[in-house]
């Protein structure tokens, strides 16, 4: 059934750890793996958190059923009252409804069978069972997510007395590290993202209940071999001008919203256009959003590819959401990067390193087109994602899944 698939192969990560580079200090660079005892800790809690989720999954299971019980009653009961506007008000919403559990659920609405769009304002008896339908769901995803935070800060207790034993015994490594996945968690829980990065730690079939196995330890949530982009050190996110290249400046506006999971390679940009033209480092620049941005030592892991699916798409040319990806060194931009005009629902970008030589082409699938780059004979490269609109009022809603 449509509001049974669930977001549910769950991945818990190690965050950035540090290694001590001298006695008290931690270095900006990746540290040791999660000790033994604390990946244990970790495979409990993913355990405890797998079961939260089939739990919910079997509950919401037979919902949809229900609900279609319940409207072929009402329009019985409408049709003997002789109320022949909310009789046909009704017979459309079922109808409306078994469509939409069999269509594709739209990973934008959190009942994807009943978005807000559907909501009526007449006959009060079929609001009252919709209202009633949305509120079930709220209620039952309160219970697991509670589920899951508690859990949670039991496990954050448990790493804490870890931490303090590793210390004592003179494992300072192992135990910054466990340190860092302590706040890791703490910061997931305290800005309200720990639960859903938690269950879209992976992309599950649509319409499927059962669980698939938890990606364990510190492994990026892709079945096979590590990705090559889950090698890349993440930077940051933030503001971002696409027509000037710009990134992070202090003039730049703050405009769009950006959610985006760098463990999983997955993530959203949303928000609505309220800056048409702004000068920013001397340049005058009209196409305003967000980005993320990599740093990339090995050249040879630059291969991915970007799928964005998009519910507000661009009227045309000139018009956003426009979508950017770059490479850039410490001088700037290494050739001519790509923009790709979301024009469709879906838009696939891809970054594919020649094995022969040092060079990279950037693609836009749907576009057709492409951008070879000569790579520098040594040091960094960064690559540069971004989104970003043109036109007052314009929006842009748009999920990112690195593959």
């Amino acid at each position: 059934m449509h509001s049974t698939y669930l977001f549910a192969a769950l991945l818990l990560v190690a965050g950035d750890l540090a290694p001590l580079t001298r006695a008290g200090e931690e270095a900006n660079v990746p540290a040791d793996p999660l000790p033994a005892e604390a990946v244990k800790l970790g495979d409990h809690f993913r355990s405890e958190a797998a079961k939260i989720a089939q739990q919910y999954a079997e509950t919401i299971k037979n919902m949809p059923a229900i609900q279609q019980t319940q409207l072929t009653s009402l329009q019985k009961k409408l049709q003997e009252a002789g109320d022949l506007d909310g009789y046909l008000t009704v017979t459309k919403e079922i109808e409306r409804f078994a469509d939409a559990l069999k269509a594709e659920p739209d990973p934008f609405e959190k009942v994807p069978e009943l978005p807000a769009g559907a909501l009526v304002e007449k006959p009060d008896s079929l609001r009252a069972l919709q209202d009633q339908y949305i509120k079930a769901h709220k209620e039952k995803r309160d219970i697991r997510d509670k589920g899951i935070e508690d859990r949670a800060r039991n496990y954050i207790a448990q790493m804490e007395n870890l931490k303090s034993e590793l210390t004592i015994k003179g494992r300072i490594r192992d135990a910054i590290a466990v340190k860092k996945e302590i706040e890791r968690i703490r910061k997931g829980l305290e800005d309200k993202t720990f639960v859903q990065q938690t269950l879209t730690a992976a992309n599950p079939p649509a319409r499927s209940s059962v669980i698939e196995p938890a990606a364990t330890n510190n492994e990026v949530p892709v079945y096979g071999k590590v990705p090559e982009w889950a090698k890349w050190q993440f930077d940051r996110t933030g503001n971002f001008a696409g027509d000037a290249s710009i990134f992070l400046h202090p003039d730049l506006p703050d405009q769009l919203n950006i959610d985006f999971a760098h463990k999983i390679g997955r993530g959203r940009i949303s928000g609505r256009c309220e800056v048409e033209r702004q000068t920013v480092d001397m340049r005058e620049c009209a196409w305003f959003g967000k980005a993320i941005q990599w740093k990339v030592k090995d050249f040879s892991t630059l291969n991915a590819t970007i799928t964005l699916q998009s519910k507000e798409i661009a009227a045309g040319q000139g018009y956003g959401p426009k979508a950017y990806l770059l490479l850039l060194n410490e001088k700037g931009a290494l050739g001519e990067g790509l923009e790709a005009t979301l024009m469709w629902k879906e838009v696939t970008l891809t970054i594919a390193k020649d094995p022969d030589s040092n060079r990279c082409t950037l693609g836009w699938v749907e576009g057709k087109k492409k951008k070879t780059i000569d790579l520098p004979a040594s040091g960094n490269v960064r690559v540069l994602f971004g989104i970003a609109l043109r036109n007052l009022g314009e929006r842009c809603d748009t999920t990112i899944s690195m593959q």
